[in-house]
C-alpha cells in the first residue's frame, strides 16, 4: 500500500501508529507483514545524506547524535547540545574536537609500568 499525505504531522502520526501496532503484532494483513516507511523529497534526502559521513565519524568518537527532520544534526558533547544545519559546520566541529583531543593526549605524560 502506498499513500501520500500533505502534512508532515499526518505522516508522523501514521508512522507512530504503525510503530505502536508493531509492538502488538497487528501489522499483518492476510498473513502478510505490512511495512511502513517515510518517503522524503529528493532535496530533503540530499540534505540528509550530506551528514552521513559526519554521523559515522562522530559516532565512532562516541559522541551521541541524531538527525532532526528535515536535515539538522544534533550533537551532545561535554553536556552541551549543539545543532548543525550544514555538513561543513559539523565537519569543522569534528576537526576542532579531534585536534583538541590530539593536543591534550600529547600533553599527558606517558607512564609505563
Amino acid at each position: 500500500m502506498i499513500f501520500k499525505v500533505l502534512r508532515y504531522q499526518d505522516c508522523q502520526a501514521i508512522l507512530q501508529g504503525a510503530k505502536e501496532a508493531r509492538k502488538t503484532g497487528s501489522t499483518q494483513d492476510d498473513g502478510k507483514t505490512l511495512r511502513f516507511f517515510a518517503s522524503y523529497s529528493a532535496f530533503t534526502l540530499q540534505r540528509q545524506r550530506a551528514f552521513s559521513d559526519m554521523q559515522k565519524e562522530l559516532y565512532a568518537l562516541g559522541i551521541p547524535l541524531f538527525l532532526i527532520y528535515p536535515a539538522t544534526l544534533r550533537v551532545t558533547h561535554k553536556g552541551k547540545k549543539l545543532t548543525f544545519t550544514s555538513a561543513q559546520d559539523a565537519e569543522n566541529f569534528r576537526k576542532q574536537i579531534t585536534n583538541s583531543a590530539t593536543r591534550s593526549s600529547k600533553r599527558q605524560p606517558n607512564y609505563t609500568e
